[in-house]
């Protein structure tokens, strides 16, 4: 996938926030390795980490459960959610991108 077909509404945040935090609980303690980033969906209620090991693991909010959803073979560093239920995935050394559909 081309960084061309990632398009859509640029992410800001507040360079610094004391709040950030504040409301905000742990998960999967002790089941996700060296967590990299995140791509959350609000409507399952799944967030979606890739780590260290190559998992690419899902976490289910309301139960705390952590899964393993899928291997890249590498270290996937970066996520997104794209527009038609996928979760986009870069693994250290690609030099793209590559969907995955939930």
């Amino acid at each position: 996938m081309s960084h061309q077909e990632l398009t859509g509404p640029v992410a800001t945040a507040a360079k610094h926030n004391d709040r950030l935090l504040k409301g905000s609980e742990l998960v999967g303690v002790g089941s996700l390795t060296a967590p990299e980033d995140v791509a959350y969906d609000s409507k399952s209620g799944l967030i979606h980490t890739g780590c260290v090991d190559g998992w690419i693991k899902r976490v289910t909010i309301n139960e705390s459960a952590v899964d393993n959803w899928v291997n890249t073979g590498g270290r996937p560093l970066g996520l997104a959610r794209g527009p038609n239920n996928q979760v986009i995935v870069t693994n250290a050394g690609w030099n793209s991108a590559s969907p995955i559909f939930v």
